[in-house]
This record gives structure tokens, C-alpha cells and sequence, in this order.
């Protein structure tokens, strides 16, 4: 039953937290736009672009952590478990001297970096990158503390710290900006909330694990046991940064800050499905390690096939949405009606469909059940194919670089993903490729198709003639209730809706009984 509980509140807690990053992302970018413009928002988009490469120096430590916690390494050897997690931290506090290092580099080569014209100042732009890589160095060694407590089931606790920094993030990102300050004052005070909020996880950390404690020397022998593992999510870290930042240093270089900006803003809503969807799939990795641990891989290749029909009835309603009222959407929460952005936000929202649906479940699952080295070896063969086509997409269309590069991604990931990651899961579970299309493509698409119908209706019939604020209204209520019906009536089985009711059932009777 506590655990039933834990994980439930887990998804609460991380559906509140990305409700609150969204409001957050929304409200950020407006001000952003509204005081500082478009270039000075693409100089705060490059900044943190540069410093996410920060999670490579992780080498994959992080996800180890998280895997030997969420086996219960620390119940069985707690004197094990202290060597590892001690020599991870060791190494991570090494590499913030790599962080520091790479910040002084990036300092000195800021006007190529940044394509600033040859009259410009760089001063300004060298303290707001060198404040950000100070800051992102003190940081770097407590994300271990992170991925520890999902690794412990307890989601719900880090969630509580971050919902609580959000929060004064927000307000006080609000009060500089409206005070005239400009990026570098942002950073500061992003950081300083940053630097808290780790502080907090690291001390909740060593309270929840009776007998932990750091030592100051590492252990060789915990980093050979984790060796391999973390080795193979290091290469996705790279990939996956590529996949996520690339685009920004290509646009940045190829075609400037303006570009940058541009491209941000298209991507800013389409990154929000992301967003929406994590929090269903954030536990299913700590559960992957535990189920793995346990040798139930059957079982777990049957959670799999559940969780990814999940995901794509909660991915599909959302993706076709976005397509059709990006142009509305972006109008009212962003105050941009570019076609430009538009485009890029539309090419966009299909590449977050086909991770969502595609990839982020089965890296998972091949992750956890022994077949990191393949899926490393995917993703490190896609991010090379993304970055010789991104290039070339930049280069060749200039005056449409952002759309050329999201095109280019999309191409890389869909190539990389029928050729080497699915065939790998499907022999893995002994599926055939008619199964997965059947119950993860064809029948969310099918579920789908009353909505889309009703939605590209609305769209043709009403865009333009009544005000965005009831438009998107009447399409969200029209829409949801008729996937909700459609999801009930076509998508889920007699045995599923059986469970629902049942649910449903207990949770009525609970509420009346208090």
C-alpha cells in the first residue's frame, strides 16, 4: 500500500511541477521579449545552451547512482553503497575545475561564439557567460543527490524543492526584469535559486539513508562495478545534448543571435509536450532497474508494451492540438505571429511526437535490461548524422536555417530508430513489427482520428473570426471530451475499462466515506 501511495504521489507531485514550468516557461520567455528583446533573449537562450554540455562531464555517473539506489544497494551494503556514490562525487567535483576551465575558453573566444558584429562591446557578454559557468560549477557536483532520491521512489520530495524554487525563480525573474535589469542580474539571481535548491536535496538525501556517509577518497573498485553503464549513458548524454542544443550553436555561428532567438520561440510550446508527458514515464526507469535487478525481464517487456500504449494515447491528442492552434497558441501566451516561427514550431512538434512515441520508453527499457551498449551505439551514430546534416541544412538555407535544422533532426532520429533501435527491442521481447505498429502507431492513430477531424473543422471554420481566447477554448473542450470518448470506447480493452471503473469505484467510495 506505500508503495501503491509513493507512486502515485510521485506522478501528482511531477504533473504540479510541470505545471508549474510551464506557466514559468510561458511568463519567462513574454517578459524576456517584452523588456529585453530578441537578441538580448537569444543571448540568455546561448548562455544556457553552452553550459547544459555541462551533464557530459557526468559520464553517465549520475544514471549509476540512480540504478544501484533504486536496486536497494544501500539496504543490502551500505559500506559499498557509500564508496560508490563517494567516488562519484568525487569525480564530479574534479570536473567542475573542467567547467571552470571550459568557461575561461569560452570567454576568450565569445565574439566568434556569439557572432557579435566588429563593433560590438564582448565585455558584457564574457561576465554574463563567466557568472553562469562559476555558478553551473558549484552546482555540478550535488546533481548526484538528484538522481538518487528518484532512485529511492521519493520523486515527490524532490518535486516539493523545485515546485518551491519555481515559485520564487518566477517572482523574483519577474521583479528584475520589470526593474530594467538586463541578463547578467538574471543570471545571477537564476543561479543563487539554483544553488539552494541543491542544497536542500543533498541534506533531505543524507537524512533518508541511515549510515550514509561521503568519503574524500574514491573507490576504483565501485567505478569498475558501475563502469560499463555508465559509460553507455554517457554516450546518449552526448547524443541526446546534441539531439537537444546543437541546434542553437549552428544557428548561433551560421546565422547569429537573431536566428537563435527565432528558433527558440518556435521551439519554446513544442518543447512544453515534452514536458507533459515525462512525468507518466519518469518512474518507469527506476522501476526498470528494480524489475531487472529481480531477473522478471518478461514482465518487464509486458510493463513496456503498456507504458507505451499509454504514452501515445497521452502523446497523440496533444500532438495533433498543437499541429492545428499553434498559430492562436503562440499568439495569446507568447504575443508571435511570425510565419517563420510558426513553420519551425510545427516541424518541431513532429520531432517531440516521434521521440515520444518512438524512443524515450525503449531507451529506457534497453537501458535497464542490459543493453546499454547497443542503444549507446544508436544514439552515438544518430548525433554524427545530425551534426553533418544539420551543418549542411544551415548552410545550404540560410534565410531558413531554423526550419532546415529541425528537419534535419527529425531525419537523423527516424533513420536511427527503425534501423538499430527498434529491431534491438523487438528481438529483445520477441515481438514482431506488426505487433508494436498495431498497439503503439495504428491504434493511437485511429483513436485519434475523431478528434483531429472535429479540430481541422474548428480550424478552417473559425481561425480568424472569433478571438484566439474562445477559439482555443471551444477546441479544447470539444477536442478533449471527444478523445476521452474515443480513448474509452475504441482504445482501451474490456479488462482495462473493468479496472478503470474499479478505480474509479474505490476512489468515490473514499471520498464519500471522509
Amino acid at each position: 500500500m506505500a508503495a501503491k501511495l509513493s507512486l502515485g504521489w510521485n506522478a501528482c507531485t511531477n504533473y504540479l511541477n510541470t505545471a508549474m514550468q510551464f506557466v514559468q516557461g510561458i511568463l519567462v520567455t513574454r517578459w524576456l521579449m517584452s523588456y529585453l528583446g530578441q537578441e538580448q533573449y537569444g543571448l540568455w537562450s546561448i548562455i544556457w545552451s553552452f553550459f547544459m554540455y555541462s551533464i557530459l562531464l557526468d559520464f553517465g555517473l549520475g544514471a549509476a547512482a540512480q540504478k544501484v539506489t533504486a536496486t536497494e544497494m544501500h539496504r543490502r551494503d551500505i559500506e559499498a553503497y557509500n564508496r560508490t556514490i563517494s567516488s562519484v562525487v568525487f569525480i564530479n567535483a574534479t570536473m567542475s575545475l573542467v567547467i571552470i576551465a571550459g568557461t575561461l575558453a569560452g570567454c576568450w573566444l565569445i565574439r566568434g561564439l556569439l557572432h557579435l558584429p566588429p563593433d560590438a562591446d564582448p565585455a558584457y557578454y564574457r561576465q554574463c557567460l563567466l557568472l553562469c559557468g562559476i555558478g553551473s560549477a558549484i552546482i555540478f557536483p550535488f546533481g548526484v543527490y538528484t538522481q538518487i532520491l528518484v532512485g529511492l521512489h521519493r520523486l515527490y520530495i524532490r518535486n516539493y524543492v523545485v515546485l518551491a524554487g519555481r515559485i520564487v525563480e518566477t517572482i523574483g525573474l519577474g521583479l528584475i526584469v520589470s526593474r530594467g535589469s538586463g541578463v547578467l542580474a538574471l543570471l545571477a539571481f537564476t543561479m543563487a535559486c539554483n544553488i539552494l535548491r541543491c542544497l536542500a536535496i543533498t541534506g533531505y538525501v543524507r537524512w533518508a539513508i541511515p549510515g550514509f556517509r561521503l568519503s574524500l577518497r574514491p573507490s576504483g573498485e565501485a567505478l569498475r562495478g558501475i563502469a560499463h553503464f555508465s559509460a553507455s549513458v554517457y554516450l546518449m548524454c552526448w547524443a541526446k545534448l546534441i539531439w537537444e542544443r546543437a541546434a542553437a550553436l549552428f544557428l548561433s555561428v551560421g546565422a547569429g543571435l537573431g536566428a537563435v532567438g527565432t528558433y527558440q520561440l518556435g521551439n519554446k510550446l513544442p518543447s512544453m509536450i515534452e514536458i507533459v508527458i515525462a512525468p507518466s514515464q519518469e518512474m518507469f526507469s527506476p522501476l526498470a532497474a528494480r524489475l531487472h535487478g529481480y531477473g522478471k525481464t518478461r514482465w518487464l517487456g509486458r510493463i513496456l508494451l503498456q507504458y507505451m500504449q499509454l504514452n501515445a494515447f497521452l502523446s497523440n491528442g496533444i500532438i495533433v492540438g498543437l499541429l492545428l492552434f499553434i498559430r492562436p497558441l503562440m499568439r495569446l501566451l507568447l504575443k508571435v505571429d511570425l510565419p517563420e516561427v510558426t513553420l519551425i514550431a510545427q516541424v518541431s512538434i513532429l520531432f517531440y511526437w516521434e521521440r515520444l512515441l518512438l524512443r524515450s520508453l525503449p531507451d529506457k527499457y534497453l537501458l535497464m535490461a542490459g543493453l546499454h551498449r547497443q542503444v549507446s551505439r544508436a544514439h552515438l551514430g544518430g548525433s554524427v548524422l545530425y551534426l553533418l546534416l544539420g551543418s549542411l541544412a544551415v548552410s545550404l538555407f540560410p534565410d531558413h536555417a531554423g526550419v532546415s535544422v529541425q528537419l534535419a533532426l527529425i531525419a537523423s532520429f527516424l533513420l536511427v530508430t527503425g534501423v538499430l533501435v527498434l529491431p534491438c527491442l523487438l528481438q529483445s521481447l520477441q515481438l514482431s513489427w506488426w505487433t508494436l505498429c498495431r498497439k503503439v502507431i495504428l491504434k493511437p492513430l485511429l483513436v485519434t482520428a475523431p478528434m483531429g477531424a472535429l479540430a481541422l473543422a474548428e480550424y478552417l471554420l473559425l481561425m480568424d473570426r472569433i478571438h484566439d481566447v474562445w477559439l482555443l477554448l471551444l477546441a479544447g473542450v470539444s477536442g478533449g471530451l471527444t478523445y476521452v470518448a474515443s480513448v474509452w470506447l475504441w482504445g482501451l480493452d474490456q479488462r482495462q475499462r473493468l479496472l478503470c471503473r474499479r478505480w474509479l469505484s474505490r476512489k468515490l467510495a473514499h471520498a464519500h466515506s471522509r
